[in-house]
């Protein structure tokens, strides 16, 4: 498993966590953009930020708070369902 995880880029972490920034700031200020395709890219960032945050809780260095907050977010504007399972999470409630 470690060597799994050591043959990652560090970089890659930063560069989806900056992507997912970046969306959150355009669907910020852009909201009409997103009017039609919201639900699966909203799906999408939430499942990748949650297992971006499952990483962080093995990877020291990379938060875990960070990208389980942005994937409570992410669920909330799609998906009820996923919004009930991540805040009834015996791991994750604690932090959101």
């Amino acid at each position: 498993m470690s060597n799994l995880i050591e043959n990652i880029p560090y970089e890659l972490f930063s560069y989806i966590g900056g992507g997912i920034f970046l969306f959150i700031i355009l669907y910020k200020f852009f909201p009409k953009l997103f009017v039609k395709v919201h639900k699966p890219i909203f799906f999408t960032i939430g499942i990748l930020s949650l297992s971006l945050g499952y990483v962080g809780i093995v990877v020291p260095g990379l938060p875990t708070t960070v990208f389980i907050l942005i994937a409570a977010w992410a669920f909330s504007k799609c998906s009820e369902r996923f919004t009930l399972w991540l805040e009834n999470h015996r791991i994750f409630w604690p932090i959101i």
